[in-house]
């Protein structure tokens, strides 16, 4: 059994985390007076790595090291989930296949 004095300890702890978490993951404020760029719509924001995205129709693409980027699909009509693969995304597009269990 947890003594009330552990329970405690343990709380504070775990409020210490999130917070220094919170803190960490937190964009720096800016100066007073000075706005951000606006972001460019389509503009990508973050650095990727691995291959480039697949051209479509083609879902997933590798490099050398056998690195992998997936293309999302939006998809246009909902899929109707009764165990058959009859809606037109599955006819449009290459399934992504050869995954790596590492």
């Amino acid at each position: 059994m947890n003594s009330p004095a552990l329970q405690r300890a343990i709380r504070i702890a775990a409020v210490l985390v999130a917070t220094t978490a919170l803190a960490t993951a937190a964009p720096a404020a800016q100066p007073a007076g000075e706005t951000a760029p606006p972001a460019q719509p389509g503009a990508q924001q973050e650095r990727m790595f691995g291959p480039p995205p697949p051209a479509p129709p083609a879902t997933i693409a590798r490099d050398a090291a056998n690195q992998a980027t997936l293309r999302a699909v939006r998809l246009t009509a909902p899929l109707d989930i009764d165990g058959e693969l009859d809606e037109q995304v599955y006819r449009d597009l290459s399934p992504a296949s050869d995954f790596i269990q590492i």
